[in-house]
C-alpha cells in the first residue's frame, strides 16, 4: 500500500472539512428558512395544511374542511401520521397546490375541491418501491 505524505493528507483532510462545513450550513439554513411541508413562497400564509406518513404502496389523502383522512389503495395501513391543520380548507372553489413533498415515488393533486366533490381535495401518494416509505408534503391555496 502507498503512504501519502502529510501535507497531501492535511490537504486532504481539509478540503474535506470545507464540504462537510458548505453541506451542514446549507441543511441548517433550508431548516431555519422552511418550515417542513410548506414552500418558502406560502412561509406566511396561513392557508396550508401539513401532512406526513409512512406508506406502502398506494393511497390517497383526503381534506374537506380541517378533516384529513386517509384512503388506502393498495397496501398496508399509514403509519406514523401526523396532519398540522393551519386553517381549513374552504367551502370554495380554490386551487390547491402542492407546496412541498418529499418521498421516494410521487405525490400529485388528483380531485381540486369543488361544489361536485362537498369541496375536498385529494392528493395521491404512490410509493412505487417494495415495502414502506417516509412522505410528507403541504398543500396551500
Amino acid at each position: 500500500m502507498k503512504r501519502i505524505s502529510s501535507k497531501v493528507a492535511y490537504a486532504l483532510l481539509t478540503v474535506f472539512a470545507i464540504v462537510a462545513s458548505v453541506s451542514v450550513a446549507v441543511k441548517v439554513h433550508a431548516d431555519n428558512t422552511t418550515d417542513p411541508g410548506v414552500a418558502p413562497s406560502q412561509q406566511h400564509s396561513s392557508d396550508y395544511i401539513k401532512w406526513s406518513g409512512n406508506v406502502d404502496d398506494k393511497i390517497d389523502v383526503c381534506i374537506k374542511g380541517s378533516r384529513v383522512w386517509v384512503v388506502v389503495i393498495n397496501g398496508k395501513t399509514v403509519d406514523d401520521q401526523i396532519v398540522t391543520v393551519n386553517q381549513p380548507l374552504p367551502s370554495d372553489n380554490v386551487l390547491v397546490t402542492l407546496a412541498h413533498f418529499s418521498g421516494r415515488g410521487s405525490v400529485k393533486v388528483t380531485q381540486q375541491p369543488d361544489s361536485d366533490n362537498g369541496y375536498t381535495a385529494i392528493v395521491r401518494v404512490n410509493d412505487h418501491e417494495g415495502g414502506r416509505g417516509d412522505y410528507r408534503f403541504g398543500l396551500s391555496w
